[in-house]
């Protein structure tokens, strides 16, 4: 699963050396964002005289032997009793695994009557423990990140700490780097920090903090993102009953920000018309788009920008699914109408939304009466769902909205196959006076009944396709016989691009 996420990002260049390592993911596809931290609380730790700065500390739980507390231990007992005697060891964190190996290494040691074993600080407590260091030392055999040691760089605080995993990594070239399996180089780090001039070393350290931002952070996240894109069309990454809160925020007239309408990308979409953004006198816009309309959209730009200009464009199907699997992004979910309608008529029913129905793809020889059909037949399946009007698509587009607007629904489906409907609601947004206008395709089809949907193991294997070209052998061949080889050919080349 982790190999087909949208976006892999590791903390730390250690840490992308261990996910390409143990979980064989390429080096490539792994971007490192670093973490972030609070700068305004630590910069409420102010100077202290230098008489008051006199503890080395150490901050982390008691766990034993990752943390390498009693190597630290060992480490300050060679130090002269002189020098350990003004500079007192103070370890920080409550108790952990193994934490008796740590209490009892420093029991026994000649230098216990220095050595301070605080437990777990309260944040009230933090900044004045801050303010009694002279040296900041982390030991720890392993760190994803190590947070702490860029806390004290921040707060003035010349640091020491282990060459291995993301500690080396972070520290270098500002902390005193050492092996942490060695006492003696922890030792002498410490006694170097004690005995040198740190004030470039603080500066430094300082600046090098500064890089650390929750803002630099979350740029780092926008920028690891792939764009959940197939063939110039945004896709809407979500769930089923994600996609289903969305649609009904709609309806509650909750108005969408920039960076919310697409969730695979938190960045403005710069695409979509701000007007479908800010103005709520027109209806939100939602469809889905399977292999067939996105074949369809990659030779029909006007359709392609009509998707565009959608709140939410999901993804239908098997073929998007593949194309996500190829590209880079995770399709978390089929989400397509037929599915859809179910969930959303009894939320309908439940809360008193309204529903109109307009369509039922005309073909030849076809009659009026599918959406009357589908309507009662919906009603039927869901008491207390109102369907407040129906309209089959053989009328003007002057005649359906007004049919429209005189039911005055929260909710209208429009039935007129890809793209037709699509560049209908398009073309009529403006006029409509609903909340939000969903595009569906054949889904009034199956609700009449005129069309039987495959039974549910097909649909869970992925293959309704095949279901649809035996019921329809000649009408769907192309579709789905040419349709299909030729969008994965397209996706590979969009991915070879």
């Amino acid at each position: 699963y982790v190999r087909k996420a949208q976006a892999i990002v590791a903390i730390s260049k250690s840490t992308a050396r261990d996910m390409t390592e143990y979980w064989h993911i390429p080096a490539d596809r792994i971007t490192v964002v670093y973490d972030g931290f609070d700068r305004k609380a630590a910069m409420t730790s102010t100077e202290t005289a230098s008489a008051a700065r006199r503890n080395i500390l150490y901050i982390s739980r008691l766990e034993h032997p990752g943390k390498n507390h009693v190597n630290l231990i060992k480490a300050y007992e060679k130090l002269p009793r002189e020098l350990a005697a003004a500079h007192p060891l103070f370890l920080a964190g409550g108790d952990w695994n193994g934490a008796e190996a740590v209490h009892a290494a420093a029991a026994a040691s000649p230098y216990r009557d220095l050595i301070t074993l605080a437990g777990f600080v309260p944040n009230e407590e933090v900044e004045a423990m801050w303010a009694k260091a002279a040296v900041y030392v982390f030991p720890s055999r392993f760190e994803g990140f190590g947070l702490s040691l860029i806390e004290a760089m921040e707060r003035g605080v010349p640091a020491a700490c282990s060459k291995t995993s993301s500690l080396g990594e972070i520290g270098e070239g500002v902390a005193e780097l050492f092996d942490p399996e060695s006492p003696d180089e922890i030792a002498a780090a410490i006694r170097k920090l004690l005995s040198e001039d740190n004030t470039a070393r603080i500066e430094k350290g300082r600046r090098h903090a500064a890089g650390f931002s929750w803002e630099n952070c979350a740029n780092g996240l926008l920028a690891a993102f792939k764009p959940a894109e197939v063939f110039g069309v945004k896709i809407t990454i979500e769930t089923m009953d994600e996609a289903i809160d969305r649609l009904f925020r709609g309806l509650d007239d909750e108005k969408p920000s920039p960076d919310s309408t697409r969730p695979q990308s938190p960045l403005p979409d710069s695409t979509r018309p701000q007007s479908t953004l800010n103005d709520l006198k027109r209806p939100y816009n939602f469809t889905f788009v399977n292999a067939h309309c996105l074949n369809l959209a990659h030779d029909d730009a006007p359709y392609r920008e009509i998707l565009n200009s959608a709140d939410s464009v999901w993804a239908d199907g098997i073929g998007v699914k593949m194309a996500g699997d190829i590209l880079g992004f995770p399709v978390v979910d089929n989400v397509n109408g037929t599915d859809m309608f179910p969930l959303v008529a009894e939320r309908c029913a439940k809360s008193g939304k309204t529903v109109y129905f307009f369509g039922g793809q005309p073909r030849k020889g076809d009659k009026p009466g599918v959406a009357e059909k589908a309507a009662a037949n919906a009603m039927a399946e869901h008491p207390g769902l109102k369907v407040v009007g129906c309209c089959d698509g053989f009328v003007s587009d002057d005649e359906a909205v007004r049919r429209i607007n005189a039911a005055k629904p929260d909710l209208l489906y429009v039935a007129l196959g890809v793209p037709r409907q699509e560049k209908w609601i398009a073309a009529n947004r403006d006029r409509l006076e609903v909340k939000a206008a969903i595009a569906v395709g054949g889904l009034l089809d199956f609700i009449s009944g005129r069309i039987p949907r495959a039974p549910a193991w097909m649909r869970q294997h992925h293959l309704e396709w095949v279901f649809r070209l035996i019921q329809e052998p000649v009408g769907k061949f192309k579709r789905y016989v040419f349709g299909n080889p030729l969008f994965l050919r397209r996706v590979r080349r969009q991915r070879g691009r």
